[in-house]
This record gives C-alpha cells, structure tokens and sequence, in this order.
C-alpha cells in the first residue's frame, strides 16, 4: 500500500532496490547510504605491509545470517598456510570504540559474504582506508555510474571463493596501499553525505 501510494521510493542498497524494481520501475531510485567522510580518519597504507592483518568481526547470534563463520574458516586455512604472512584480528562481543580500534590497526576487513553491495560497517572501513573483502558485485557499481574505481575485493559465498580471494591478497599484497586510496576514493566521491543530499533533493524536485 505504502509502494503504490508514495510518489518515489528510494533504495539504499541493491538489495532494496531490486526488490522494488520489477513492481515500481517509474518511481523507484538508488540513492546510496551517506557518511560524513570529513569525520572520518583516513588512515593510508603507505607501504607494503610484511604481514597483512585481516580483520573479522564476530557477532555469534547474525555469524550465518552474515556468514562470518563460512569466512572465519576460510581464514583459519589462509593462517594455516601463510603462518609468517598472516594476523588475524578476530573481535568478538566488545564495546564500538574498541572494535573501531582495531579495525583501524587492520589491513584488510571481512564484510557480509551473503550480500551484494557495501553496508556501513563495509563504507566505515573504506572510507578509513581498509581493503574490503565482502559484497561487490559488478552490476551494483552500475547504479553508482562508477566505471572506473571499484575497490571492493568480491566474494561469492563459499568457503573455497573465499580462501582464494583471501589467499590473492597475501601472494599480492604489494597491490594493498593502491586498493586502500582506492577505497577512500569510492568513499568520498559516492558515499559523502552532501554528494548523497544532493540526489535526494534531485529526486525529490
């Protein structure tokens, strides 16, 4: 009822948006989730980094719903491999200050394997300068118009897609500082919230 009496419906993720698409085509628009970028600490990773610290944040009652188990466990095999390449920050029931912590001391950072486009915990670590490993998938930087920047390291929801995509950051991570401005860069220029209040303003005329 809501749908077909509004007069627009906005999508802050693909997975909204292609719900809406097929029923509303007229009326619908992706517009993406906003952050103050200017709050946020870039945190550039200047050098190649001996040993990259993949970080994973647990929460025990969404870890399927999320699948942070089907991604801890291909990154138990990725530690197990690479002993002296490797650091795991796995964080587990602890206050937001603390998890921002070490995230920030984090290379890279494992988001929701199950879903299509970045989320806030996802855009936080970019926009710090984090390589991301979670949703990414092609199609989605479409509705962005971004054809040139797209960071995101994708993985579909295997555990073998997964250890690959882990493992091609550790044989490669030479390629770390590029992909972490590269992230800050999609950030800024698709997530800030004026560029963000601008569209809805658009939409809304």
């Amino acid at each position: 009822m809501m749908a077909n009496t509004s007069d627009g419906i906005v999508a802050c993720l693909y997975e909204y948006y292609v719900a809406y698409e097929p029923f509303f085509k007229g009326k619908v628009r992706y517009i993406p989730l906003p952050l103050n970028t200017s709050e946020i600490e870039f945190q550039p990773i200047a050098d190649e980094p001996e040993k990259v610290n993949f970080f994973i944040g647990i929460n025990k009652v969404r870890e399927k719903f999320k699948g942070t188990d089907v991604m801890e466990r291909a990154l138990a095999r990725v530690k197990d491999k690479y002993p002296d390449k490797v650091i795991v920050t796995r964080v587990e029931s602890v206050s937001y200050d603390v998890y921002q912590k070490l995230m920030s001391e984090a290379h890279v950072v494992l988001d929701q394997l199950y879903s299509h486009t970045p989320a806030m915990n996802a855009l936080l670590a970019m926009a710090q300068g984090k390589v991301l490993i979670g949703g990414g998938e092609p199609y989605i930087y479409d509705l962005y118009g971004e054809y040139d920047n797209r960071p995101i390291i994708n993985v579909h929801p295997t555990e073998d897609d997964v250890f690959e995509k882990l493992e091609w950051v550790v044989l490669n991570k030479k390629q770390i500082p590029e992909i972490s401005r590269k992230s800050r860069e999609f950030v800024e220029k698709n997530h800030d919230f004026l560029t963000v209040t601008k569209k809805y303003l658009d939409f809304w005329k």
